[in-house]
């Protein structure tokens, strides 16, 4: 089905222009930064707006009063249609929000992010988050950190003996919900069992800089064939084609585990290349 593009008012860069506007000459916003599709040159029409602010210090009335101030200038854009709040602590150990502006229509969406100073990731790591484009401030505010090829590898490694080590294990799982005649549980358990791991495999082999992505961005960075082939094992009709895709699935991860030598794959040149 070919996605037909809807014009609303306010854009991805508008929106993203009016968080700008609204932080710019603050003196607790010290830079502000674009993350996601269009840190990877891949933006479009329907992409959200993925921006990092870092805050002057991490008070608590800091932090309120920089969400406080895009708020305002999103209300005056056109209102806040729909908000939500990351708890605390999130993962990352910054401050989130996710918002829906009422003239930049249901899809284009503000993941916007209040970097606290004191943390370490900030999303800049070129291997795993593109090329940020850098809006406000400079320096070693919003410079790319260095990449730890080993550590790297450490996860690699460990992310493909969990998935060839349970792999075959849980298997029978999904067969005997298809002998059941349970559909429900048994497609919960080939995606889950079968699918996400075999996502894992073609990750490693195919992107091992962020093959922990799941199954976000495949449809690019797989070979084209590799990228259809996975969405057919999607598509299941039946518990017959859930059968005979789990069987095809099955194969091809017993065909990745076999060729993936973790040792060999050359992180530090696929870094290097990526950074230019």
């Amino acid at each position: 089905m070919e996605a037909k593009a809807v014009t609303y008012r306010i854009d991805r860069p508008a929106l993203v222009a009016i968080v700008l506007d609204a932080v710019r000459g603050r003196p607790d916003v010290v830079a502000a930064w674009e993350g996601g599709s269009a840190a990877w040159g891949r933006a479009d029409a329907w992409s959200d707006a993925d921006l990092q602010l870092l805050a002057a210090d991490e008070e608590p009335a800091t932090i309120a009063a920089i969400f406080a101030a895009v708020e305002g200038a999103l209300e005056a854009a056109g209102g806040i249609r729909g908000r939500f709040v990351v708890p605390e602590p999130a993962w990352h150990g910054h401050s989130q929000r996710f918002y829906h502006v009422a003239d930049a229509g249901p899809y284009v969406m503000l993941d916007l992010v209040v970097v606290h100073p004191g943390v370490a990731e900030r999303f800049l790591a070129p291997e795993q988050h593109g090329h940020a484009i850098v809006h406000l401030g400079g320096g070693d505010d919003v410079a790319a950190p260095a990449f730890d090829a080993a550590a790297h590898r450490v996860r690699l490694r460990r992310a493909f003996e969990e998935a060839v080590g349970r792999f075959d294990l849980f298997q029978p799982l999904v067969t005997k919900e298809v002998v059941r005649g349970h559909f429900i549980d048994a497609i919960a358990f080939y995606h889950g069992l079968t699918l996400r791991p075999l996502v894992v495999l073609l990750g490693i082999a195919h992107r091992p800089l962020r093959f922990d992505f799941g199954a976000r961005y495949l449809h690019d960075d797989l070979p084209e064939a590799d990228a259809a082939a996975l969405a057919e094992l999607y598509a299941v009709r039946d518990l017959d084609d859930l059968a005979d895709k789990h069987a095809r699935a099955c194969a091809w991860f017993r065909v990745l585990a076999d060729g993936i030598d973790v040792e060999a794959i050359d992180l530090e040149g696929a870094s290097a290349a990526l950074r230019g």
